[in-house]
Formats: C-alpha cells, structure tokens, sequence
C-alpha cells in the first residue's frame, strides 16, 4: 500500500515539475514581452519625440502669440517712426518742391515769394535751387549770386568723389539779404554733373542731405523744366508737391503727364509724396478762357487751391530788384495773394 501510494505520489511529483517548468516558461514570456516593452519603449520615444513636437506645437501657439506681438510692436514702431517722420515734416521741417515740366510757369517766382512769407513768419526757411538757370538764386541773393560758392553743384560733385569724412551739408548754404531765410544756390555745373549723377544712381543724396538739416522750418526746391535726375531726387527728397498751372490747353495736357509722373515716382521711390496741390498762377478772372478751364480741373477732381496768383508787371521789377515782392511791395495785390496761398498751404 505504501509502494502503491509511492507510486502514485510519484507521478504527482512528475506532474508538479511539469507545470513547474512551464511556470518559468511563462516567465520568459514575461520577460520577452519586457524586452518587447523596451519596444515600444523605443517608440514610446518616437511618440514622445512627437510628443514634443505637439508640446513644440502646443507651445509653438506660444511662440506665435509672442511672434505677433513683435510685429504689432514692429508695426506700431513703423506708424510711430512714420508719424514722427511726418510730424517733424509738418512742425519742424516741411519740404516742398515746386514742380511741372512745363517752362515758364512760375515756379522760381512760387518758390522764393512763399519762402519769403515763410521767413518774415518768423519760420527759418532754406530754398534748394535745383535748376542750373539759377533764377532762385539770383532773385535771392542778386550779384552776389554769380559768387555764391560752395553751393548745390559742388554737393553733388561731393556725392561723386569717395570720402571718409562726412560732409557738412551746411556748408554749402548761403544766407540772403532777408532775414531767415537762406539758399542752397544753383550753377550752371549742374547740367556737367548731370549725367554722371545718373549713371552713378545718387539719386537719394538730396533726401539724405536734407534728413541732416535739423534748423529749418520749411525747405523749398525749386527744380528744371524737365523730369531729370535733379526733379526726381527733389521729389524723392519732399512730402510735398505744389504744381503751377497757367491757365492754356498746352498746360493742361502737360498736366495730366506730370501728374502720373509723380505718382509713378510716388510709387516706386517715395510713399511720403502727395501733390499738395495745383496753384493757378498768372490768373485773369475777367477772361472766360482761364476760368472755364478752372472749373473743368475741378470736375475731374484734381486738387486745385483756392488761392489764384494774379498776373501782374510788379512780378518784373521784384525779379529786376532781386527783392521777393512782398519785401518790394507789402500792400500789393500779389504780396496778399502770396501770402493767402501760404496760409492755405500751412493750414
């Protein structure tokens, strides 16, 4: 009986080792599913690198609201320097060219009467003769003129020539016999400098020059009869554009091309540019003739000024004299015109 129980406690025993044995063979497999952890382990990193790069995404919305507000700082810098930049224009430095491609429509006489008016406003005011005729700078400064060195010829010449030092813009600005008001004169070396300036493309050395000038109020340019290197570095130079306009077909049809002339350089060299406006000058009110061609400028919505320049032979003897008319004759009608047209300029 004991042999019998033997016997059968035997096989309990082969029995038990057996499962014994695939006890431990599940435990590889326990072990083999922690190798194959490890696996997704290693791709648990590759999720976990996605992981980052939804975190590099969740902060990456982050990033943006940040990056945003860079731009809005960079763009509330640019409204500001902008603002500044037209700021300094309308209260410490206005810039104004005189301009139309058309001769002989007044605009030497434009230029130095209302820097005249300017000036005896007590602004301090520069006029920048850019046409090499020098009408501006004779009816300024008169014999002195043909003295008047260095002047805006020789400031070109130094924008050809290579130089370590920094050139003194004022250096090359007069004063004239009125008080506040000062010429940059004109020479007759400008139509010499002219095609070198612009193979050289110094097209932005006036705007430049002006940027350093920091004592005036008010700069006017009087500019050639001709869109030129020197009538496209004054409009790239100034925020504002006055356009004379003699009351003739031949000046109405020029006025049209001026117009896209500035609005091309406008586009593509300075956004700061606007026309000011169209000042009717040399005006006859009881001639139909110029008043109906006043009226059809205004239908089509161009910006004509209020103020009328009258035609008149006192404008001769100023220009004789070399006396801006409103220091030659104060109560002439002319002289109140001149100065009614500053004021609507000035606000």
């Amino acid at each position: 009986m004991q042999h019998d129980r033997r016997r059968v406690h035997q096989p309990r025993r082969r029995h038990q080792p057996h499962p014994a044995p695939r006890t431990p063979h599940p435990a590889p497999r326990t072990p083999h599913p922690a190798p194959r952890s490890p696996q997704p382990a290693a791709r648990s990193p590759q999720p976990a690198a996605r992981s980052p790069q939804p975190a590099a995404r969740s902060p990456h919305p982050a990033p943006r609201t940040p990056h945003p507000a860079p731009r809005s700082r960079n763009r509330h810098n640019r409204v500001r320097m902008l603002s500044v930049s037209i700021a300094r224009s309308t209260g410490d430095t206005m810039r104004r060219v005189v301009f139309n491609q058309k001769g002989g429509v007044g605009k030497s006489t434009i230029v130095c009467n209302l820097a005249a008016v300017s000036a005896s406003e007590g602004l301090r005011t520069l006029v920048v003769d850019l046409d090499a005729q020098a009408n501006s700078t004779r009816y300024l400064l008169g014999e002195r003129a043909t003295d008047a060195h260095p002047g805006v010829a020789d400031f070109f010449d130094t924008a050809l020539t290579f130089s370590f030092r920094p050139v003194d813009v004022a250096s090359f600005i007069h004063p004239t016999p009125f008080a506040q008001l000062d010429v940059m004169p004109a020479h007759p070396d400008l139509d010499t400098l002219h095609g070198k300036l612009e193979s050289r493309y110094k097209i932005y050395k006036l705007r430049d020059a002006l940027n350093e000038l920091h004592a005036y109020d008010a700069v006017y340019i009087d500019t050639p009869p001709a869109l030129n290197f020197y009538t496209r570095s004054a409009l790239i130079a100034v925020e504002r554009c006055l356009i004379p306009f003699d009351c003739d077909d031949f000046s109405r049809r020029a006025l049209y091309t001026l117009l896209e002339n500035v609005k091309e350089i406008r586009q593509d060299h300075n956004a700061a540019l606007e026309v000011e406006g169209i000042v009717i000058n040399q005006f006859q009110p009881r001639a139909s003739l110029p008043q109906r061609l006043v009226d059809e400028l205004v239908e089509e919505g161009l910006p004509v000024l209020a103020s009328r320049l009258s035609s008149s032979v006192k404008i001769r003897e100023s220009h004789q004299q070399s006396t801006p008319l409103i220091h030659l004759e104060p109560t002439h009608k002319l002289a109140h015109e001149f100065r009614a047209l500053h004021r609507e300029l000035v606000g």
